[in-house]
């Protein structure tokens, strides 16, 4: 994240410093520059799941920014095997991960992230905007219908709501 605030402050002109930006992307996208498929959040011991898309599409943001094409073409790959990944495990109801340390409607506003994301770069679409487009429909129709108008939340920890633990 740190790496798409220095690019768009480096955008907006309130950094000028662009060594230090350049520096910033450099470290942020070194898993995928050195040929990493996905990116391990626990170096070097392994630990993947849905953060390594959403890093790697930070990462494609701030790159495409910071206008680095060299990052842009060491990040493809990976989100291009993410998204069919992604499309693979996505359930009827716009649930995006069934792993992971983010699970309920967190998974949904994934999916709502991700279809985003693939609606500004079909070259990384796993299927048809047709196709993606009742899956924004889906996880937005769940998070409605779970959202609480009174108290302006979601029911995360609501009774009998098995996603979470002490």
């Amino acid at each position: 994240m740190a790496a798409r605030i220095a690019a768009i402050d480096y955008d907006l002109g309130l950094n000028t410093d662009r060594a230090s930006l350049d520096d910033l992307l450099n470290r942020a996208a070194a898993q995928f520059t050195s040929g990493a498929l996905f990116a391990d959040d626990s170096l070097p011991t392994g630990r993947y799941d849905r953060y390594s898309n959403e890093y790697a599409r930070a990462i494609y943001d701030a790159a495409q920014l910071a206008w680095r094409e060299d990052l842009l073409k060491a990040v493809s790959p990976s989100l291009k095997q993410q998204m069919k990944l992604w499309w693979d495990l996505l359930s009827p109801d716009g649930y995006g991960y069934s792993w992971g340390r983010s699970l309920g409607a967190i998974s949904y506003m994934d999916t709502m992230e991700i279809v985003g994301f693939l609606g500004v770069h079909p070259e990384f679409r796993p299927v048809p905007l047709q196709q993606l487009a009742p899956a924004y429909n889906a996880a937005w129709t769940w998070l409605r219908n779970d959202f609480n108008k009174d108290r302006h939340l979601l029911s995360i920890f609501t009774f009998g709501r098995g996603d979470y633990g002490t």
